[in-house]
């Protein structure tokens, strides 16, 4: 490696780990999550106002992580060629319109096509801002907050949209509030640098540690898969789950947002512990909350028993996501596969919602509640393997500074 490029990876280093820069990095995720965040909300709405059905509606939410994958997936040729700044204004632009489409189209077929676009569009964005986090020296730490973040506004629009008539009710309505959030993030995109610091494998670096890195990232991702299986099978009926049990739409938001605050308190945990307990702790800790959430879900129709399940589902979600991003971002050696975290949360999430539809019957959603704790059990014992690769690989210390 030359002068030239030694300073060149320093200047970019020096950028990235600026507060500023991680703070817009982490605060913009909130617009390319945004769907997925009102996702019970948006896809009530969609059955109540154009007459969807449960299996309608989850499929619809498959379509859109479809078009997500397909993003993720294709970062490994763009994310360290293509300038970091103009890939988040366009594709800010794109989510924003496909928003606004499927609110102006009428059609099943043209709704899933503008979600599968605007699902891709986010998936653009949303992978430089992952691998802009993940180049910096605290992975951990800023994947929390910025789940934080993406809490903190999901809690007060999930609580608010159910409350502000037809904005907030409509399915349309509700489409265009959302691309309008969009565009008003995208100034920020500017405090990013517009390319990041790993551009191959680590200097120094043995081949048996390479090999090792690389197990530590499949386990890793098979991880993150497996979650968001469980997650996003849940997540996508929350709405549903609550009404099934004789609540009207207005409890229904505020089960949503229960889980936003309990996801805001798992996140801000997981920020100011950082790596001190570890990893496997508290992944350990997030799955069996998780688990005992989904058991809370099956025994309670009251409304107390459903917010306590609400609010422990989302703690436990984000208090987990931030040490199993990290994990995959750390073992991503080029640099080049950390659009594969939010690429492998896709891929949950195009199978979660989808057989979570199919699992629904006459109402009962207690085979979901089976699929989701299976999936959480596996994904911990992935976990305990990918951790043991990434300490026998070193690459912490060479990658991070740590």
């Amino acid at each position: 490696m030359s002068a030239v490029e030694s300073g060149g990876i320093a200047s970019h280093r020096e950028r990235i780990n600026r507060a500023r820069t991680k703070f817009a990095a982490a605060a913009i995720t909130v617009a390319y999550t945004l769907f997925y965040a009102l996702m019970p909300i948006i896809l009530g709405n969609a059955a109540d106002s154009r007459g969807l059905s449960e299996r309608e509606i989850g499929f619809l939410a498959s379509i859109y992580m479809s078009g997500q994958a397909l993003g993720y997936f294709s970062g490994v040729f763009w994310i360290r060629r293509i300038p970091w700044r103009p890939l988040l204004i366009a594709s800010g632009v794109l989510f924003a319109v496909g928003f606004f489409a499927a609110s102006w189209l009428t059609g099943y077929v043209f709704l899933a096509t503008c979600l599968f676009v605007a699902g891709a569009a986010a998936a653009v964005g949303y992978g430089v801002t992952i691998a802009c986090i993940g180049d910096s020296d605290e992975p951990d730490r800023w994947y929390a907050w910025a789940w934080f973040m993406q809490a903190i506004v999901g809690t007060g629009l999930a609580y608010l949209m159910p409350r502000l008539g037809v904005i907030g009710q409509d399915f349309d309505a509700s489409m265009r509030l959302a691309a309008c959030i969009v565009l008003l993030l995208m100034p920020l995109a500017v405090l990013l640098p517009n390319q990041g610091v790993k551009t191959g494998a680590p200097r120094g670096s043995t081949t048996g540690a390479v090999s090792t890195a690389h197990l530590a990232l499949i386990f890793g991702m098979a991880v993150i898969v497996l979650v968001f299986v469980a997650e996003s099978g849940l997540w996508s009926f929350l709405d549903r789950i609550a009404v099934a049990a004789g609540h009207d739409r207005k409890f229904a938001g505020l089960v949503v947002a229960l889980s936003f605050v309990g996801a805001a308190a798992g996140s801000s945990i997981a920020g100011f512990l950082g790596i001190r307990l570890g990893r496997l702790m508290p992944m350990t800790v997030s799955i069996l909350a998780s688990i005992g959430a989904a058991a809370l879900f099956y025994l309670s129709d009251d409304r107390f028993g459903l917010l306590l399940a609400a609010f422990v589902y989302g703690a436990a979600w984000n208090l987990g996501a931030p040490y199993r991003m990290a994990l995959v971002a750390e073992a991503d050696i080029s640099g080049r596969f950390v659009t594969m975290i939010p690429g492998m949360q896709a891929i949950g999430s195009v199978i979660g919602p989808g057989l979570a539809g199919l699992l629904v019957i006459e109402g009962s959603f207690a085979l979901v509640y089976m699929l989701a704790s299976a999936a959480w059990l596996l994904a911990l014992a992935l976990f305990v393997v990918a951790n043991r690769f990434l300490a026998a690989s070193g690459q912490k210390s060479q990658n991070n500074g740590h």
